[in-house]
């Protein structure tokens, strides 16, 4: 197996990451990840950051390279989870990082039970997941932070409709790929 993603910027700039073989996972192409965290623009630094659906956790690593203070990394698959703890090791950044290796619904769960609140949560679900379960999940269990950030990458002819409570701040085109960033609602409820 060889390393073959590349960090885009910060601390981790130019390291390489190994991803999952297989088709079971879709890394984001680097040009994207660097595009989503220009979108952020400093919204990394001091950050909790989830990395849902974490596959290589490259968008974690990216965060942390961008002076993220923790990531904690979700995949239901061992294969996964083993190549991010490879990552983390390999970047000497296992003691920012928490690791979950279980389904969305049950890691969102555990994660609101423990009081976790997260300032920035980046989503890269397979594309034929519906979302909007996903969104309400993380509504549900008051997961973001008040002025956090969801950034969520997608296929590029999707339409996105946040589930009520969100709000779309901005969203991009990259090729096939699309990149939405969502925020808690500033309206009240009626």
């Amino acid at each position: 197996m060889k390393a073959s993603l590349v960090l885009t910027g910060g601390e981790y700039r130019s390291r390489r990451l190994f991803a999952p073989e297989g088709l079971d996972t879709r890394p984001t192409r680097a040009i994207v990840r660097e595009a989503l965290f220009n979108m952020l623009q400093g919204a990394c630094e001091g950050a909790r950051v989830l990395d849902l659906f974490a596959g290589s956790g490259a968008l974690g690593f990216e965060a942390l390279s961008r002076g993220a203070a923790i990531a904690t990394f979700c995949d239901h698959a061992a294969s996964a989870m083993a190549i991010i703890r490879k990552n983390a090791a390999m970047l000497k950044a296992e003691e920012r990082c928490v690791f979950l290796r279980m389904d969305w619904r049950q890691a969102l769960g555990e994660m609101a039970a423990a009081g976790q609140l997260f300032n920035l949560i980046l989503l890269d679900p397979p594309y034929v997941l519906d979302r909007a379960p996903v969104l309400e999940g993380i509504l549900d269990n008051q997961l973001l932070a008040a002025d956090g950030i969801i950034a969520l990458e997608h296929g590029g002819r999707e339409e996105i409709t946040p589930p009520q409570g969100f709000e779309l701040s901005r969203s991009r085109l990259y090729g096939e790929s699309a990149i939405t960033l969502i925020t808690l609602s500033s309206e009240e409820p009626i």
